[in-house]
């Protein structure tokens, strides 16, 4: 299954989500079902982000958008906004849109890099 993780920078009119995909590709179509708050952790010279659920939601990607660009797909890390179908909940910077992977995807990748 794919990994949905979309960290929110802010709203714009019309139903666009501005942020950062910090899972994988995401496409048209896909649907982010979970809502996450997001904090830093820190521990001596080690810093991580840590996720907790806060709410269920249900929003489908109608359209991307890079540099005002509509694409078909989004790769990992890149910057760009999504106009979806759905109610928006009201939303603050650092919250992270996900699906049924996102939490324990997510920390998979934060023990590998604390490993390292």
């Amino acid at each position: 299954m794919k990994f949905l993780m979309y960290t929110v920078d802010h709203i714009k009119e019309d139903n666009i989500i501005v942020g950062r995909n910090t899972g994988d590709e995401i496409s048209k179509g896909d649907t982010f079902i979970r809502l996450f708050d997001s904090k830093l952790i820190k521990n001596g010279d080690e810093v991580w982000s840590e996720i907790t659920e806060v709410d269920t939601l249900l929003l489908k990607i109608d359209a991307l958008l890079i540099y005002g660009k509509n694409v078909d797909a989004v790769p990992s890390g890149y910057v760009c906004q999504l106009k979806v179908e759905g109610e928006i909940p009201s939303l603050t910077a650092g919250q992270v849109l996900g699906n049924n992977e996102t939490l324990d995807r997510h920390r998979q990748k934060v023990n590998a890099l604390r490993s390292q």
